[in-house]
Parts: structure tokens; C-alpha cells; sequence
């Protein structure tokens, strides 16, 4: 579990400066504006850092349980809603400051155009994700409440610093669009769909479904060493002893029996142990381990040979005081004969 969470950490970092690059690079190219994106960045950062600190609070004194997913989920969902409302608050500034509007005017523009969007979004996706605590798998329910809250923070900052530091940055001219909107090609794009909505959506629908042409091959795997680097020292020790054990003996299949009562009496040994004869014959089954069978075989003093050999084991000692008359007999016999 250490190692576990000493790798998630470890990638996490890369996946979070990889992602915040490509973000970065991404809005400068939509944006032309240094410092408009180094804003949006900075918010999505106090996002991160205030969703995760409060998460960890919740955590530390009980709250809630914390694993690696929850954390990495929480990070990514954190980074791409900032990210999003990030956009809406910058990019309806920008429309409003294109049109015409000063920038008070386009700031009210902005902010009664897009409060009621990221927070009516921020509070679906937190319920959504507040649903995982009916999930019957403890990992899932995990990450419910982490992500709801993490959400709940990061709308909290795009409806109030966000604002904020536009209001300030635009007083110095910093956040003003450096390009005008594209709408010719937008104006084009919905013209095509009003003309043709049927081939439109037949289209869509098409390249959407295109990912489920991969579900009948998904095949779901719960187990976390395969997705953990091999150098890592609990991968040594599992693959040290992949290398004297079968992978049965490492990664056994558990099979749980549950009885109204007690089991632990003579009567039901005897039908635990039946239950184990019937598994064992099993196609693919080469061992049972049970109450009855603790190496995995019969017990040698259990088995019928056994059995038939004690019977004979208590005549062996008197063999010999057996033999000794029948000799004097036939002795006495071929003397009388």
C-alpha cells in the first residue's frame, strides 16, 4: 500500500504538470494573451490547492477515507472544472468587451450571463458524483464525497475570486481580447445544421458510437499490480515469488460459505469437507485449502488406506508371537506323522 501511494504521488506530479502544459499552451494559442491565461492557470491552482486541502482536513480528522484514485480523481476533476469555468468567465468578457461594451458593463455582461451555468453544472456534477456512495464497491464510494467537494470548491472560486481578479486585472487593461471572434466559420457551422439537422445528428450519433465498438472486448481488471511500475520494491517481492510459486498459491480464489450457526462441530466438518471433494473435482481446480484440507490435500490420517493400514498396524507387533506356535505346531505334527 506504501508503495502504492509513493507511485500514485509520483505520477500524479507528471500527469499534473503535463496536463497543466498542454492547457497553458492551448489557451495562449485561443487567447494571444500571456497574462489572461497565467490568471485563469492561477485560479485553477487556489482551486486545486483549496479542494485538496480541504479534502485532507475532512480525512485527517475522520470524515472520510482517503485512497490514491480518490486523490488522482479528485486532482483531474479539480483542474478540469476550473479549467472550464475558467473559459466561461474569460471567454463571455471577451464576447462582451468585442461588442462594444465597457469594461464594468461587460463584467455585469459576464457574470449574469455565466453565474447561473457554472453553478447549475458544479452542482450537477457533484450530485453525480455524491451517487458513488451507493456503489457496492468500497474503492467507488471512496471517491464520492473527495469529488464532491472538490467540485463545490472549484465552483466556489469561479463564482467569487475569479470575478475578482478579473475585475482588478481589467482596471489595467490585462485581461482585453488581443483577436477578434471567428464567427463566420461558427455562422457556417450552425447554418449546416439548421439546413440538415437528420444527417447532422445521423453523423454524430455515428462518430460517438464509434468508441463502443471497444466494449465487447473491455474486460475489468481490479488488480492494482499490473497498473504499478516493476521497479518498485512490492513488485520485486511479487515477481520474486512468481518465480518459486504457482500464481494460484499467490493469487487464490476465495470462496466464502455462510450457515445459520456454528460450523466448527464434527457433523458439519464432515460436510465442509464434501464441499471441498465436490469443488476439488472442478475442471481447472488442482487445489482446495479448507478447515478440513489445511495443505490443500486430504489429511494422510483421514484417508481410507490409512485407515486400512491402522487396522492391520496393531497386528504387525504380534506377528511374530503368532508365527512361533504355528511353527511348534507343524513341528508336532510331522513328528506324530
Amino acid at each position: 500500500m506504501v508503495d502504492m501511494q509513493r507511485s500514485g504521488d509520483k505520477s500524479m506530479l507528471k500527469i499534473t504538470l503535463t496536463t497543466v502544459t498542454v492547457i497553458f499552451f492551448m489557451l495562449l494559442l485561443v487567447y494571444r494573451s500571456v497574462s489572461t491565461v497565467i490568471a485563469l492557470l492561477s485560479m485553477v491552482g487556489v482551486a486545486l490547492t483549496a479542494s485538496r486541502g480541504i479534502v485532507a482536513l475532512i480525512g485527517h480528522s475522520g470524515g472520510i477515507g482517503l485512497t490514491t484514485f480518490a486523490v488522482t480523481l479528485l486532482t483531474s476533476l479539480t483542474i478540469a472544472a476550473g479549467t472550464d469555468y475558467g473559459i466561461f468567465v474569460f471567454g463571455r468578457y471577451h464576447e462582451a468587451r468585442l461588442i462594444g461594451e465597457d469594461e464594468e458593463t461587460a463584467f455585469y455582461t459576464m457574470y449574469r450571463g455565466t453565474t447561473h451555468v457554472i453553478l447549475g453544472t458544479g452542482l450537477t456534477i457533484a450530485a453525480a458524483t455524491l451517487c458513488l456512495l451507493f456503489a457496492r464497491l468500497p474503492s467507488f464510494q471512496t471517491l464520492a464525497i473527495p469529488c464532491a467537494v472538490g467540485t463545490l470548491v472549484t465552483v466556489a472560486v469561479a463564482l467569487t475570486l475569479t470575478p475578482a481578479v478579473l475585475v482588478v486585472g481589467s482596471r489595467y487593461g490585462l485581461f482585453n481580447p488581443k483577436r477578434r471572434l471567428d464567427v463566420r466559420s461558427w455562422r457556417r457551422v450552425g447554418t449546416v445544421v439548421v439546413r440538415w439537422p437528420v444527417p447532422v445528428l445521423t453523423a454524430t450519433l455515428a462518430i460517438a458510437l464509434v468508441g463502443l465498438l471497444a466494449l465487447p472486448g473491455l474486460r475489468i481488471n481490479y488488480n492494482d499490480r499490473i497498473y504499478l511500475p516493476a521497479g518498485i520494491p512490492a513488485n520485486q517481492g511479487y515477481a520474486a515469488a512468481d518465480r518459486h510459486f504457482a500464481p494460484a498459491r499467490m493469487k487464490p480464489e476465495i470462496l466464502m460459505i455462510e450457515a445459520d450457526h456454528d460450523m466448527r462441530n464434527p457433523t458439519d466438518f464432515l460436510i465442509l469437507d464434501k464441499l471441498a471433494k465436490g469443488i476439488f473435482r472442478v475442471p481447472g481446480i488442482s487445489r482446495v485449502q479448507a478447515i478440513t484440507r489445511p495443505d490443500g490435500t486430504t489429511l494422510a490420517h483421514t484417508t481410507i488406506p490409512y485407515l486400512t493400514s491402522m487396522q492391520n498396524a496393531i497386528q504387525v507387533p504380534t506377528l511374530k508371537f503368532q508365527r512361533d506356535p504355528m511353527k511348534d505346531m507343524l513341528a508336532q505334527a510331522e513328528e506324530m506323522g
